[in-house]
């Protein structure tokens, strides 16, 4: 699957080229060369070949559709059709950057509690290393645990990506977790106003484009509530009142996007939604690894104190018999 980063880039460049009167075949030719990854070459080079073939831009790209995010050939081929393909890759573009963008921050205010996490886990392994000499048993169970772990958490892991009820179990449990919850609503009110913005913005039909940004949500929970607007749509409502009744919008953005419905510019409204939850789901995700940071720091520094006085407890006991004698004989008396 090629990742949302290589995905904005790829679209980024494509949209420059056709936006500036380059044909498709010779784009896809110079992305064959300056494509970010060379699966994104290769991919480039097959889809020139496939039109070269007589088929079309959309037929080439979906080929592809199983390495691919699911909205880059579904919004390419509406673009083709539209006559708008250099408007539909720029906004493919925004919206994984966007993505990306998300991704990456969350994992910089992680990983320096990752880091630390291993420091502390290094320095008790030092300790323990210390206090039995050095011994190679040592060295060989502490090797056989710390490959245990690893495979353990490339386990779940795998498991997690691969696993749907899994991943819905996951996000149930989150959605009700005072912290956690609240930056799970901001990430997913994020990803499907961004992918509503692109999928309106690119001519698709509202009901699919709802259906689709829901699945952009990458929440089982809250992508099903969302999904549920199609059917208060059906019934006459506005795009407005549908989304409000699924409860997962805050208000602030329920009244953007009613604003932006009555005065016909509900893409740029998505877009100011899609910014606040972004930087609503920052904040949440900062407070929130904060408060883990902490939590994780003081187990930790317990867990290495603790490690220190159940190694050395006989030595110091046995330095305070030594200096106070009168302790010591009535301890052997």
């Amino acid at each position: 699957m090629i990742s949302n980063r290589n995905a904005a880039l790829w679209c980024s460049q494509f949209a420059t080229l056709i936006g500036s009167g380059v044909p498709i075949d010779h784009a896809l030719g110079a992305l064959h060369k300056s494509a970010p990854t060379a699966g994104l070459r290769r991919m480039s080079a097959n889809i020139r070949r496939r039109i070269e073939a007589g088929e079309t831009l959309a037929q080439a790209v979906a080929a592809h559709r199983g390495r691919l995010p699911r909205l880059l050939p579904i919004l390419i081929e509406v673009g083709e059709q539209s006559g708008r393909l250099d408007e539909a890759l720029s906004t493919l573009a925004a919206y994984y950057d966007t993505q990306w963008d998300l991704t990456r921050t969350a994992w910089a205010h992680l990983l320096p509690t990752l880091v630390y996490f291993a420091l502390c886990g290094v320095l008790i392994v030092f300790i323990r290393y210390i206090h039995s000499g050095w011994s190679s048993d040592w060295l060989e169970q502490t090797a056989m645990h710390i490959a245990t772990v690893a495979g353990a958490i490339v386990f779940v892991i795998l498991v997690i990506r691969l696993a749907a009820p899994i991943r819905a179990g996951i996000a149930l449990i989150g959605s009700v977790l005072p912290v956690v919850s609240g930056i799970m609503r901001q990430s997913a009110i994020a990803r499907f106003a961004m992918a509503l913005r692109a999928t309106l913005n690119a001519g698709i039909e509202i009901r699919r484009a709802i259906d689709l940004s829901a699945e952009a949500a990458a929440n089982p929970v809250f992508g099903y509530r969302l999904r549920r607007a199609r059917k208060h749509i059906d019934k006459g409502f506005t795009i407005a009142q549908a989304l409000d009744r699924t409860r997962v919008l805050s208000a602030d953005a329920m009244a953007m996007i009613n604003t932006g419905e009555q005065s016909g510019r509900l893409v740029d409204s998505l877009g100011h939604v899609a910014v606040a939850a972004r930087f609503r789901a920052t904040t949440a995700s900062r407070t929130g690894l904060r408060i883990f940071s902490i939590l994780v720091y003081t187990a930790l520094l317990l867990y290495i104190a603790y490690t220190v006085v159940t190694l050395w407890a006989p030595h110091i006991q046995g330095i305070l018999d030594l200096a106070d004698p009168s302790g010591a004989s009535s301890h052997a008396y």
